[in-house]
């Protein structure tokens, strides 16, 4: 079975955030990157779209009491076809309606029924409704013109849909993203019609995430990890497509949002490409951004972090006024707005990738890539039949299953005992290996009861030997001990929310990664909370989606994955130091997901979008970098942790389905503190 129609299937509902794509909904640059070729860095001159002014809606005027209110990862925006923008304020769980002015209007899907779960797309249709694709509640849900909740489509019909949009016939298209198709219903929820299934050839789709219809009623498809966009006839059948992987010219990476404008051209969110495109009926192309932010000053040098979305209102006569485009910035929790002139673009020159600091290649070779996991575990891990059912007597869960393929493994450590603990994630369980790679274990299982697992994301260990897992989807952290047998856990929904990193002191103190709120939380080595601290924001105490933790000594290093840099703090949450921005230089970091420090003291940093991993001394001062995206051994498919130990490096390669070993000079001494 093609590997990603598994993992929808497997993954199910759950998968929507851990699986997919952007990051998962709010974890954006996550998203496994597939493709039949790697991509190629853009040579020569391209046609530059001209922007003449360019600013940013972080906000909104007119919340509870008068209150600013802040957006937290906008996914989504559409134009509104009362003058205004509809929003979908993913971060939020909310839809937001703006008047001309940028003032609130309305809130949607805050409460009640109609509460929604990470929305990340919506549409006003034609009799004055609003339909929002309440992607992480597997929905379509309809509000009224006057904001009330209406009605709500579900009942397993739509698995994580991530764009809605009306045609001219009236009908709703809906961007059914784990199912890899396009469903087609009527404005009372009935469904008229189903289009595609998974895979590469015409018609067929891998994640599709944006969706808008012409005035022709022809359907444009964003075909996520097919990095194209498609064109449908009004009845499904496939007319054309746009694109393929890589950074020049119309090629994609990840595209997410598409729009039209009345002149008949196509405009698209590359996400991965940190940019926006605008592809013409006869297949030109002209780009606008790079990694970055927003500069109202120096519009034309802008960038974004994650374009996920677009909008388009257009003045004066068709085609010739201009364009104010809408993107949904999503790194950068905002939506810019640029005012373009339709006609006019200018020559550009591409990056050229010679004019990056030269950084050394890390002296590192590839010794082995786990991708299968053989053997027969021994008696007392998890995969044993009789610890099996001691366990399920016992109600701490069924063991996971024995032997098969990885599925997105976010992370693998070396553990004191020497073997090497993989956080299968799209398996929900832990896979231990002997140094041949071989397993000798393997425990949890999907659920949520004792010692099961809902799409684990890093694992660390106490001086003992005790295993510590962050169990992402059931907003906590278990231990177990070294032949799997559940111990505690520590936190739940109400201290954690999605953890994807953690750390255990030399005291048992332990470090989680809070997430989606934007913390660390250190508990004591009895579960109780002792501390906190971070909160959303760039600032030198505060922390945008924390991923990765290591510890040493007496600091606390984190992956700052929307900030692009790693950050270390005192034990007790005292900010010491900060190093990295955005970007694809060396000692740049696009999305650093995982963090360990080697026997010397160095930093590792995987650094995830970039598809490479780096090394650091403590002090920030890179080392070198090592790999590139793509499939052969030696290079990464979105990595995420990355361990050092004395003369060998373990990477999670969770977009080959894999763990890789690699040989060379890790450092066995620490170095003196800077």
């Amino acid at each position: 079975m093609d590997r990603y129609a598994r993992f929808g299937k497997r993954w199910g509902r759950a998968g929507a955030v851990a699986g997919w794509a952007a990051l998962q909904l709010l974890l954006l640059g996550a998203t496994p990157a597939t493709a039949q070729k790697a991509s190629k860095p853009a040579k020569g001159q391209f046609r530059e779209l001209v922007v003449t002014s360019a600013r940013a809606i972080r906000g909104a005027e007119g919340g509870p009491k008068g209150n600013k209110i802040e957006l937290a990862n906008p996914v989504g925006v559409k134009a509104d076809s009362q003058g205004g923008l509809l929003i979908a304020d993913t971060g939020n769980n909310r839809v937001l309606r703006l008047d001309g002015r940028g003032h609130l209007q309305q809130v949607l899907g805050a409460e009640g029924p109609g509460r929604l779960r990470l929305p990340a797309d919506m549409v006003r249709g034609a009799d004055g409704k609003v339909y929002v694709a309440d992607t992480m509640n597997h929905r379509i849900v309809a509000f009224g013109a006057d904001g009330r909740f209406l009605a709500a489509w579900g009942d397993g019909r739509f698995h994580a849909p991530h764009g809605i949009a009306q045609g001219p016939d009236g009908k709703l298209y809906v961007a059914d993203t784990l199912a890899h198709r396009v469903v087609v219903l009527g404005t009372d929820g009935s469904e008229l019609a189903v289009w595609g299934e998974v895979g590469d050839g015409p018609g067929q789709m891998r994640f599709p995430h944006g969706i808008t219809v012409g005035a022709d009623g022809h359907v444009y498809v964003a075909d996520f990890l097919n990095n194209r966009v498609q064109e449908l006839s009004k009845d499904g059948r496939f007319v054309r497509s746009w694109g393929e992987l890589g950074d020049g010219p119309g090629q994609f990476h990840n595209p997410w949002g598409v729009a039209l404008d009345s002149a008949g051209n196509l405009w698209v969110a590359d996400m991965s490409n940190a940019r926006v495109q605008r592809l013409g009926r006869d297949g030109g192309a002209a780009v606008f951004g790079r990694p970055g932010r927003l500069s109202a000053e120096r519009p034309q040098g802008s960038g974004f972090s994650n374009p996920t979305s677009l909008a388009l209102q257009e003045t004066g006569a068709p085609g010739k006024g201009p364009i104010s485009v809408y993107v949904a910035d999503a790194g950068n929790l905002s939506i810019a707005v640029l005012q373009v002139s339709p006609g006019q673009t200018r020559v550009a020159s591409a990056p050229a990738p010679g004019r990056a600091p030269a950084a050394r290649t890390l002296d590192l070779v590839p010794a082995r890539r786990v991708s299968e996991v053989r053997g027969k575990p021994k008696r007392g891990g998890a995969s044993d039949p009789k610890a099996a059912t001691d366990r399920k007597r016992s109600g701490e869960g069924m063991a996971a299953a024995g032997e098969g393929s990885l599925d997105y493994p976010f992370s693998a450590r070396r553990g004191p005992d020497g073997r090497t603990y993989v956080a299968d994630t799209g398996n929900h369980r832990i896979v231990v290996l002997d140094a041949e790679g071989e397993m000798v274990a393997s425990w949890g299982g999907s659920g949520s009861g004792r010692g099961q697992l809902n799409q684990p994301s890093d694992v660390a260990f106490d001086g003992a030997g005790n295993v510590y897992v962050a169990d992402t989807m059931n907003d906590r952290v278990q231990k177990f001990s070294p032949d799997g047998k559940a111990l505690a856990v520590f936190g739940g929904p109400e201290e954690l929310k999605a953890p994807y990193g953690l750390a255990v002191g030399g005291d048992g103190s332990v470090y989680v990664s809070d997430t989606l709120r934007h913390r660390i939380v250190k508990f004591d080595g009895g579960g109780k909370v002792v501390k906190t601290w971070g909160g959303y924001g760039a600032g030198p105490d505060q922390l945008a989606f924390p991923h990765g933790l290591a510890l040493s000594g007496e600091t606390l290093y984190v992956a700052d994955f929307m900030n692009h840099r790693v950050a270390s703090f005192t034990a007790d949450g005292r900010p010491v130091r900060r190093w990295g921005s955005l970007g694809d230089a060396p000692g740049q970091l696009h999305h650093p997901w995982g963090v360990s420090v080697g026997p010397d003291g160095d930093v590792w940093v995987g650094d995830m979008t970039n598809g490479r991993i780096q090394r650091f001394h403590s002090d920030g001062k890179l080392v070198g970098v090592f790999g590139s995206q793509g499939r052969a051994l030696g290079q990464f498919d979105h990595p995420k942790t990355v361990d050092a130990t004395a003369g060998e490096v373990v990477v999670s390669n969770p977009g080959n389905h894999a763990v890789d070993f690699l040989r060379g000079d890790v450092g066995a001494k620490p170095r003196k503190k800077p």
